[in-house]
């Protein structure tokens, strides 16, 4: 099924509870929202200590102090993507009067995307519709705020016409997913901030450590769009790993 948009969920478990609540995660919390109507599948992401050594200075209240540890993405396959996240809303609402909600979790953040664009590694031959689904190890999170919207879609076509196709000549990149955020009331006007999502092949530290010995090359080269600091900020950036359910090894390094 087609992918056209996403929730990000930032999560944190109780001190000394990550077992219980992985498990309870992985058994009870995502199949409920993952079975919803327009909901195609939901992966979930850890940061591990040697990530969140790696991670970029945040700007978001709440995210900062190693924050986030755990990041679940839905993908979404509606057009109706409002109607979608609404439903997510009314599941939540029903699972807490439940008394089905992990104890003390904290709900760090929670926002949804519209799909912008996918490029994929030139080594695999995939339909864009398929890139998504695509099978990875770890991954790069990326969230910009747009500083100057007039430029927004010059910043876009920045990403899928030069910058995300220069990573893609590392190695480890296998695809990247851009998306732009859907509108909140109250709050920003869509495409406010921007989301892009990089799948690695391997540890998510070795691919990371790779685009950073990547950049001064691309900034030598003026492969970066003119301004783009003064209309794009960043304001979040943190390598994780592939949970695979049920299998809770990272713990043994803590998390």
């Amino acid at each position: 099924m087609k992918v056209t948009g996403a929730r990000v969920v930032f999560l944190d478990s109780p001190a000394g509870k990550d077992a219980e609540f992985n498990r309870w995660y992985d058994l009870d919390h995502i199949p409920e929202f993952v079975a919803l109507d327009g909901v195609i599948s939901g992966r979930r992401y850890v940061a591990t200590p040697a990530c969140k050594e790696l991670r970029r200075p945040t700007t978001i209240e709440g995210m900062k102090d190693g924050k986030g540890t755990y990041c679940t993405v839905y993908f979404f396959g509606d057009d109706d993507l409002p109607a979608v996240t609404a439903a997510q809303g009314i599941k939540g609402t029903e699972i807490r009067q439940q008394g089905r909600r992990f104890p003390d979790m904290d709900v760090v953040r929670v926002q949804d995307f519209a799909l912008e664009s996918v490029v994929v590694s030139k080594d695999l031959h995939l339909d864009p519709t398929a890139v998504p689904h695509l099978g990875h190890q770890s991954l790069l999170l990326g969230i910009g705020e747009m500083l100057d919207m007039s430029k927004r879609d010059a910043v876009g076509q920045w990403y899928d016409e030069t910058h995300h196709p220069d990573l893609l000549e590392i190695p480890e990149f296998l695809a990247i997913l851009r998306f732009s955020s859907l509108a909140v009331d109250p709050g920003p006007p869509a495409g406010t901030h921007l989301l892009n999502l990089y799948y690695f092949e391997g540890p998510a530290t070795v691919a990371y450590e790779a685009l950073r010995a990547l950049m001064p090359s691309l900034r030598e080269r003026d492969r970066y769009l003119p301004g783009l600091e003064q209309a794009r900020r960043l304001i979040y950036v943190s390598p994780y790993e592939v949970i695979t359910p049920l299998d809770y090894g990272f713990l043994d390094a803590g998390s």
